[in-house]
């Protein structure tokens, strides 16, 4: 009987050989799928793939904020209503609004390098100035000073008007640690995420957020 079942076994083992091209197909498939809609619709795409992370960050949240209060033996139970509005706020206060963000610095940047070019500036200055390094510096300065600030507190107000709660109590409790929060983050992720092309930074923002909103939805919930 063990020799029938251990012949059964060896039998149902699929060979390596099939796993890895049945895994090379589904990447293939999933990469397909993606660029299509990136074709499609870019925008959808990019919003779509962010709000993806988002849930991701409220359930990381919801985990960790039960494994901290009960004990990380308790069983795990997802507050639904909770996940759509933490969702909800992100999508309304970072997802749309960095890729049109991203977009605008993308065009600024060419129209400053157009204008650099035509400039009675030394060589050497020019060289710096449009300097990817350079370019991502201050690109990140602007970003921490006006988007961040902006969205963070964004989401914080949408975070306690979908709950009922006084958004202005909500911001004078919660608002300065989640900007400190932001800037602590964002400052090293934004200088990478610069240096890359438009499409490229917002995907990457989008994977970062995942650290960062789990953080923000940690707080807003905060008693």
């Amino acid at each position: 009987l063990r020799r029938w079942r251990a012949a059964r076994l060896r039998r149902a083992r699929l060979p390596a050989s099939a796993l890895e091209r049945w895994g090379a197909r589904a990447t293939r498939a999933a990469t397909g799928a993606i660029e299509g809609l990136r074709g499609w619709h870019p925008l959808g795409c990019l919003v779509f793939h962010g709000a993806v992370t988002d849930l991701t960050a409220d359930l990381l949240a919801q985990g960790l904020e039960q494994s901290l209060t009960r004990g990380p033996s308790s069983r795990f139970a997802i507050d639904g209503a909770r996940l759509l509005r933490s969702t909800a706020a992100a999508v309304v206060s970072d997802d749309v609004p960095f890729v049109l963000w991203a977009r605008a610095l993308w065009h600024a940047s060419s129209r400053f390098e157009d204008a650099l070019e035509r400039s009675a500036l030394p060589l050497l200055a020019k060289r710096f100035l449009r300097h990817p390094l350079s370019l991502a510096v201050a690109k990140t300065l602007v970003s921490q000073l006006v988007y961040e600030t902006a969205s963070n507190a964004l989401y914080l107000g949408l975070q306690a008007l979908m709950r009922g709660d006084s958004v202005a109590h909500e911001l004078r409790r919660k608002f300065w640690e989640a900007w400190r929060g932001g800037l602590l983050f964002f400052t090293g992720s934004h200088l990478i995420m610069f240096m890359l092309p438009f499409w490229g930074q917002v995907m990457v923002d989008n994977v970062a957020c995942v650290a960062f909103n789990t953080y923000l939805a940690f707080i807003s919930h905060a008693k």
